[in-house]
């Protein structure tokens, strides 16, 4: 039984029999999280979900926010938890980076981070304003990690119009080129260079 909520009160969220046989929301208790509890017949997978929602409601409260406005990011967390998608490391971790507001993006961050790696996500959500909500763009946005812009201009112009590299008497000045792609594409302090367009 969950005894905190925001209103100062002790009433619970949630209130389930000893034989977890039925949950009964209070006037709290958001009705997705009841419907989703009753419809499992496990009773082993339902009171370990009921576990990773109360680690996770008092992991929130502690963290000092807001409760109702995060039960999204909770429920997602206890699914993510009890199909073992997630360990506790990692959600302590991404709130610990991102803040209890990012939890509905979890999963996605996680994807991403194991299609990519940590520092290529991080280096695109700091350009996202660190909105998690891009995570699911990351890999579409990524075209690798150069010296330079200059570098991955002339990658790009040499894959994709010239056939084989320009004679070595041939100067072209790829600074310039890639300014003039840096409408399109930036690239970040570690070198990843991402599009704009995803």
């Amino acid at each position: 039984m969950i005894s905190k909520d925001l209103r100062g009160s002790h009433a619970p969220l949630f209130m389930y029999t000893n034989n977890n046989n039925a949950i009964n929301p209070m006037t709290a208790t958001p009705l997705s999280f009841s419907e989703y509890f009753n419809a499992q017949e496990d009773k082993y997978i339902r009171s370990e979900w009921i576990r990773h929602v109360n680690d996770l409601l008092n992991f929130v409260f502690e963290e000092g926010e807001d409760l109702f406005q995060n039960l999204k990011g909770i429920r997602i967390a206890a699914d993510a938890l009890l199909e073992g998608d997630l360990e506790w490391y990692q959600i302590s971790e991404f709130v610990s980076d991102h803040g209890i507001a990012e939890l509905p993006y979890i999963l996605e961050y996680f994807e991403a981070v194991e299609n990519t790696t940590k520092e290529v996500v991080e280096d695109f959500l700091e350009e996202q304003c660190g909105d998690c909500a891009y995570c699911e763009h990351v890999e579409d946005a990524y075209h690798g990690c150069w010296e330079s812009g200059a570098d991955y201009a002339q990658e790009l112009v040499e894959d994709c119009y010239f056939e084989s590299k320009n004679p070595w008497w041939v100067e072209t000045d790829w600074n310039a080129t890639w300014e003039n792609l840096s409408g399109d594409y930036w690239i970040s302090e570690n070198g990843h260079v991402f599009s704009n367009e995803f």
